[in-house]
């Protein structure tokens, strides 16, 4: 997705209002995404976009997650 809602990431992630807010605001502050806030109707709204950044470090951390979980041994089934 291009943007998303912050109630959607909150309804998805399972954190509270304020965690979650809290981690916007430090992926916010890292340069990994972009938050802009606005109204619908009279409705506070907050939207979310990951950056450029955002994207380049979250593909860095896939292929750090491939390459620790291809290094785990697989052990045999069970009898």
């Amino acid at each position: 997705a291009e943007s998303v809602e912050f109630r959607f990431v909150e309804q998805i992630s399972g954190l509270s209002k304020g965690n979650l807010s809290s981690h916007m605001s430090k992926l916010e502050a890292a340069g990994l995404i972009a938050i802009s806030k606005s109204f619908r109707g009279k409705h506070p709204l907050t939207t979310l976009r990951i950056t450029p950044l955002g994207r380049q470090s979250l593909s860095a951390y896939r292929v750090q997650l491939e390459k620790l979980v291809s290094n785990i041994p697989q052990t045999p089934p069970a009898d």
